[in-house]
């Protein structure tokens, strides 16, 4: 096997390492009619408007410290049960609900496994570093079993730290007993995942199936540019020195 050119190599969960089959609308549209006999009188787009707007709104305060994701996460629902005169005592159960069904519309990523498991086999150390509620990336990486395919996983709201923010990026690293010119991250966002490992000096890998990203990049040359763009997760293994080059794929997924 050839030698690696990295120690580590970092990857974002969502829609890096897992696909999104279902958008947030509509498992939030699902959520609602699975409730919707105890809610009457609300109208749908009203409720979903508000949850919307709630969620936002939860998720800034999050992300500035002002709250925890506990806290967050249900208050989304009750607040817009509120704000409709509806029975926000549903607020709790309509989370477990939604979280349920957000968890269970994902799928990892084409080739995910083999590839994690190639590079920790490599002797690479793996880590997963994603914003979000550290309730349901939790539950994500749980019902994947993730943690028994990565070194470590790094929750924003856990750290304290969201990406791009610098922070993450430098604990990553410490998890991964590396420094930043030795290892690699893995991303599909131009901002958080791009731009942060950018600015904390790591080579970045953005992963872009569509050409979306390359089409934005091509029309913004302000925007910090990746070390690599891919189409798919193998590819990985060619860049940090493992395997014979870039059609390299593995046989399972």
């Amino acid at each position: 096997m050839p030698s690696p050119n990295a120690a580590a190599v970092l990857f974002d969960m969502d829609e890096t390492l897992l696909d999104n089959r279902v958008n947030w609308h509509d498992i939030c549209r699902e959520t609602f009619a699975a409730f919707s006999d105890r809610l009457p009188g609300v109208e749908e787009g009203a409720f979903l408007r508000l949850l919307a707007q709630k969620a936002n709104d939860l998720w800034n305060m999050m992300f500035d410290g002002a709250i925890g994701g506990n806290v967050g996460r249900p208050y989304a629902f009750i607040n817009a049960l509120r704000a409709l005169d509806a029975d926000d005592t549903l607020g709790h159960a309509m989370l477990e609900d939604f979280e349920t069904r957000m968890t269970i519309s994902t799928a990892p990523a084409e080739h995910a496994y083999a590839v994690l498991g190639a590079l920790r086999g490599a002797g690479l150390r793996v880590g997963i570093v994603t914003n979000g509620y550290v309730g349901m990336q939790t539950r994500k990486v749980e019902h994947h079993a993730f943690q028994d395919h990565v070194d470590f996983v790094l929750v924003s709201e856990a750290v304290g730290i969201h990406k791009p923010g610098r922070g993450i990026f430098d604990e990553a690293l410490r998890r991964a007993d590396t420094h930043a010119g030795e290892a690699f991250f893995v991303g599909d966002n131009l901002r958080a995942d791009i731009a942060g490992a950018v600015g904390a000096g790591i080579r970045s890998i953005l992963i872009d199936p569509t050409g979306k990203a390359r089409k934005t990049l091509a029309g913004d040359p302000s925007l910090p540019r990746p070390t690599h763009v891919i189409e798919g997760l193998a590819e990985v293994l060619p860049i940090v020195g493992l395997h014979g080059g870039p059609a390299w794929a593995p046989t399972a997924s």
